[in-house]
């Protein structure tokens, strides 16, 4: 299942420097290759869960277009159970957390890129990249 919305100015991350939470449940019935929670435009921001990656290690991720991509390979997600998973930034401070635990933190200060593009829950932008459906 995934969630697709027009642009509103509520989805941006309140500034290039500004901080912010994404947070969300997640259960893995299997091992998938890249699974998005969230993404806004083509990969203005996009946080994901990489837990079998032939290319790209393993774990959480986050990329933007001025950053490219952070990869909290530490915090890999464990599969068949419910977990809480989320990543924080705080001036140029991200944090990468699984239930609870802090599992890796990244420092960059560069300010993130911003455009009024579409917002998406479980899909990549644009649709012809993979949903999160469990889908291969």
């Amino acid at each position: 299942m995934y969630a697709n919305r027009a642009y509103n100015s509520l989805y941006n991350l309140s500034g290039g420097t500004n901080s912010f939470t994404i947070e969300t449940w997640y259960y893995e019935t299997t091992k998938s290759y890249d699974c998005t929670i969230v993404d806004k435009g083509n990969y203005n921001y996009l946080f994901m869960v990489r837990n079998q990656n032939l290319s790209n290690p393993v774990g959480l991720s986050f990329y933007n277009l001025n950053i490219g991509w952070l990869y909290a390979e530490s915090a890999v997600v464990p599969v068949q159970q419910w977990c809480h998973i989320a990543m924080t930034r705080s001036g140029s401070t991200y944090k990468f957390f699984i239930n609870g635990v802090l599992k890796q933190t990244i420092t960059n200060s560069t300010s993130l890129y911003q455009n009024n593009s579409n917002f998406a829950i479980g899909q990549q932008s644009p649709d012809s990249c993979k949903r999160y459906t469990n889908e291969q």
